[in-house]
């Protein structure tokens, strides 16, 4: 090979997939924010006593079935995927990596068999966030860890069911359980429910790679 060109492609700057907030200790994670979402589905329980879709959350997660951890915990801050202008996103810009920061989470969002989801709040962060309804996926069924975007989406956006109660979960307040339908990815009628629950754990910024 040319040693002009294997200087030039020595030279090319490989971008990051994404910018994220990424959690701590990730197996420590997985396993804390999996409690957590099971005592979300506890109280879901409590409300929603007879509800098929919530007893089958329930179980699924007590015998450890269907619910698996995506391969890492994070925020998105900016997705780049095969962006060429990336550099130029003040989301580029004005991310710095290795900042520690509190990934303060105020509400659940599950979709039973499918994605369970976090809601975060964009001024929480050093960073600048790009997404319209920040969020950490959090465990995955038969959807995958880019489909939480449909589910915040669905739920929060202009004509989803609970929009006007978006921003009353970044409030301080008692424990509160929604419950809905969405459509989302061709389907339709799907049961959803939010758990405004305060939960926290420590992360950093950093590069995405996968």
């Amino acid at each position: 090979m040319n040693f002009i060109l294997i200087l030039f492609i020595a030279s090319i700057k490989a971008l990051p997939l994404y910018l994220a907030v990424f959690a701590d200790d990730q197996q420590e994670s997985k396993v804390y924010m999996r409690l957590k979402v099971l005592d979300a589905v506890k109280i879901l329980m409590n409300r929603y006593p007879q509800d098929q879709d919530v007893q089958y959350m329930y179980y699924e997660l007590i015998n450890n079935k269907t619910y698996r951890s995506p391969p890492n915990l994070h925020i998105t801050t900016f997705y780049i995927g095969d962006n060429k202008d990336a550099e130029q996103s003040v989301y580029y810009k004005n991310f710095t990596v290795n900042l520690p920061q509190e990934m303060k989470i105020y509400a659940v969002a599950l979709l039973p068999k499918r994605v369970i989801a976090c809601v975060v709040k964009r001024q929480d962060y050093a960073v600048p966030i790009e997404n319209k309804f920040p969020h950490m996926t959090t465990l995955l069924g038969n959807w995958t860890a880019v489909d939480s975007n449909v589910l915040m989406a669905s739920l929060f956006d202009d004509y989803g069911p609970l929009n006007n109660i978006y921003d009353s979960l970044f409030e301080q307040s008692e424990i509160k359980v929604y419950s809905t339908l969405i459509n989302g990815k061709g389907e339709k009628n799907l049961p959803a429910y939010v758990v405004k629950m305060p939960i926290s754990i420590d992360g950093q910024t950093q590069y995405g790679f996968q």
